[in-house]
């Protein structure tokens, strides 16, 4: 089914606040410097609690908002946004803060699942891809953008980096204007048809050990990211200037692979997850033996091309495997696993060093990976090929009829 410019754009400009939950996270000795009676700890937590209330969100919303189009439930997510950039601007208190970065959080959450379901619901299967590629992009490129811009207002004022989230504003517009209602409802001849497909289809068990392997595998990743600067410091290779420009340019080269996912799913299928797995295991566990700072720069960078596809590929991989019934919950619980790997990576690679000491941690994580990527091989042979025939089989039994 084709789709018009404005409809893709539309859904897709609004992937550029789904990374905006971090953009405070640069100004936070500002913050803590206007709020001297209020502890570090309580100010930093101003950068996790929006992860906390979209988890909420995203578990819970999926059936309270069963009954709302998405195009309304999208709207009012946005709409929350931009409260949250201009309640700090309004009052300047601590509370103010909280309760803006809680309403961010429960914004975020109201359209993140959404935008993946409507991919899935409005796009054939070869534009699925492109789609779910440029909404991981754009995602990347937002919250990039989004930080260098609330990082400049912050240099006029502290509180106007929450200017920043205001850009919800025209998106919100742009995506009421040119998006259409769409009708929950399906269509009953064809429901009773996907009725008949999905009973023999329908896979939680691929589902649940897709969102599994995602979590284990970024909260080991985004432990890497937050430790490898230091550990290249103890290594006494690089300096925090060369691993800035790593990091900028590994964002960039992130942002370039996800705009081309789809054809990499078209070229490569079901091994482009597994091939990401492992890239990241091996990149890893180079970056452990390595004293070369090119090369560790080099191995992060492809490192970071694999993870680009991950997120993208778990979503197309779940969307796959699961009834439309419960599609929305299934790609909700990829969102949180994402989700809980960010907020609970300090402490993956925390507990490994308590195993391995600091030289070694890296090691360790690798050695973890390639456990998940044995496990993953394994499930793949016994349940994913089954359920690919099984879906050919009865795709060919519904076209004869």
């Amino acid at each position: 089914m084709k789709k018009g410019f404005f409809i893709k754009s539309s859904l897709l400009s609004v992937a550029i606040l789904s990374g905006s939950a971090g953009i405070i996270n640069a100004t936070i000795p500002k913050i803590s410097e206007n709020f001297p009676d209020i502890s570090m700890t309580s100010i930093e937590l101003l950068s996790t609690i929006p992860s906390i209330t979209l988890l909420i969100v995203m578990l819970l919303g999926e059936a309270m908002l069963k009954k709302v189009p998405k195009k309304y439930s999208i709207l009012a997510g946005i709409a929350l946004v931009a409260i949250s950039g201009v309640l700090p601007i309004m009052f300047e208190t601590y509370l103010a803060l909280l309760l803006s970065r809680l309403i961010l959080g429960i914004g975020l959450g109201l359209f993140s699942n959404s935008t993946v379901t409507l991919v899935t619901e409005l796009f054939s299967k070869e534009e699925q891809g492109k789609m779910l590629g440029y909404r991981a992009a754009l995602t990347s490129i937002g919250g990039a953008v989004l930080v260098i811009v609330g990082n400049s207002l912050s240099a006029i004022r502290w509180n106007y980096i929450f200017l920043a989230y205001t850009v919800a504003i025209p998106i919100g517009i742009y995506f009421l204007i040119f998006f259409p209602n769409i009708n929950n409802e399906k269509d009953s001849s064809k429901k009773e048809k996907q009725d008949k497909f999905e009973k023999s289809t329908g896979n939680q068990r691929v589902v649940i050990m897709t969102v599994v392997i995602v979590f284990l595998l970024m909260l080991l990743y985004n432990g890497v990211n937050v430790k490898i600067a230091g550990f290249v410091e103890y290594k006494g290779y690089g300096n925090s200037s060369g691993i800035a420009i790593m990091f900028a340019l590994a964002g960039i080269i992130t942002m370039a692979v996800s705009f081309a996912f789809g054809k990499l799913k078209e070229k490569f299928g079901d091994k482009l997850f597994t091939g990401a797995i492992f890239i990241v295991g091996i990149s890893i566990l180079i970056v452990n033996f390595s004293n070369n700072f090119i090369l560790t720069a080099g191995v992060f960078f492809i490192m970071s091309a694999a993870v680009a596809v991950l997120g993208p590929l778990a979503f197309a991989r779940v969307i796959e495997a699961s009834k439309s019934s419960i599609q929305g919950l299934n790609t909700s619980f990829v969102i949180v696993a994402f989700q809980a790997a960010n907020l609970l990576s300090p402490y993956g690679l925390a507990i490994l060093m308590r195993w391995t000491g600091l030289e070694s941690m890296f090691l360790g994580a690798a050695i973890v990976i390639f456990l998940l990527l044995g496990v993953e091989i394994i499930f793949e042979r016994i349940e994913f090929r089954n359920l690919k025939s099984t879906k050919e089989e009865l795709s060919t039994g519904i076209i004869n009829e």
